[in-house]
């Protein structure tokens, strides 16, 4: 996977491909080594045709070929409209 280092914070964010329901969709992902979960935003989802009511839910995916578990970035945090690549993924 290749990646570029960006901003103040010099910050990994590399584009990996996320199928969820038969759907594939270029993701761009902030890797947070610090993050023991993966999450995506709210508009992420919404390009799947999803829309989740629970936070806390688990969503099944397939990142770059490997299949993982995703959240749903919390509404509210500071990173609600972010996605984020966890170290469970790496």
């Amino acid at each position: 996977v290749d990646g570029i280092i960006y901003g103040r914070g010099f910050r990994l964010i590399c584009t990996l491909t996320v199928k969820i329901r038969e759907k594939i969709k270029f993701v761009h992902f902030i890797v947070d080594t610090g993050s023991p979960s993966t999450y995506l935003s709210d508009d992420a989802l919404s390009a799947f045709g999803l829309t989740i009511s629970n936070p806390d839910d688990f969503i099944n995916a397939r990142i770059n070929n490997k299949d993982t578990v995703i959240l749903m970035s919390p509404p509210g945090s500071h990173f609600s409209g972010v996605n984020l690549l966890g170290s469970e993924f790496l």
